[in-house]
C-alpha cells in the first residue's frame, strides 16, 4: 500500500525504483479505479507507460541457466520458470536424481523418490493361510536395509518368516 499526496507526486514516484508486479485494488480519493481492460472496448494502454494488458513476465529469467543437467527452461506466469528434465533427474531446476527412472519396482506397485533411494509402495492382501509374497533383491546394495509397514485383519496371524535352513525368525 503506498499513499502519495499532490505535494510529494513528483518526488516519490521519481525516487522510486521502477514497479514490477501485478497492479490491482486501485483507489484515488477512496474510489476504486477499475483496472479490468477486458470489459473495456477501447482500452489501448499508451506504449512510453510499458504497460501490457494482463498477466505477464516482465522478465526472461530463463536467461540464468537456471536448469541443470541438461533441463530445458520455460518461462511461465509472473518471473517464475519450470523446467523439463531429462530422463533420471527432477526437482525444480533438475538438480534431484530421479531414482524411479531407473530402480524396478514389482508389477502393480508405485515407485517414490527418497533422498538416498527410492521404495516400491504396494499393497497386498492375504485371504489364505498359504498366501505368501515374494520379493527378490537383484544387485549389490550399499547399506543392505529392508523396511516394510504392514497390518492385520485377524488376530494372532503369521505376518513375517524369515528362514535360512533350520533357523528362522517369526
Amino acid at each position: 500500500k503506498r499513499q502519495v499526496t499532490s505535494s510529494n507526486l513528483l518526488t516519490s514516484f521519481s525516487a522510486m525504483p521502477q514497479f514490477e508486479g501485478v497492479i490491482q485494488d486501485v483507489q484515488v480519493n477512496k474510489l476504486v479505479l477499475s483496472l479490468d481492460v477486458n470489459n473495456s472496448d477501447n482500452f489501448t494502454p499508451p506504449s512510453s507507460l510499458n504497460v501490457t494488458p494482463g498477466e505477464v513476465s516482465t522478465r526472461d529469467v530463463c536467461q540464468s541457466s537456471l536448469c541443470v543437467n541438461g533441463g530445458t527452461c520455460s518461462n511461465v506466469f509472473y518471473n517464475d520458470f519450470n523446467c523439463t528434465c531429462p530422463r533420471g533427474f527432477t526437482g525444480k531446476n533438475c538438480s534431484m536424481i530421479d531414482h524411479c527412472a531407473f530402480g524396478t519396482c514389482p508389477a502393480e506397485s508405485s515407485c517414490q523418490n527418497l533422498q538416498e533411494g527410492y521404495e516400491c509402495i504396494s499393497t497386498a492382501s492375504f485371504s489364505t493361510d498359504n498366501s505368501i509374497i515374494t520379493y527378490s533383491i537383484t544387485g549389490a546394495l550399499p547399506e543392505p536395509v529392508l523396511t516394510f509397514d504392514f497390518r492385520t485383519r485377524g488376530l494372532y496371524g503369521l505376518i513375517f518368516l524369515l528362514r535360512k535352513g533350520d533357523y528362522f525368525l517369526k
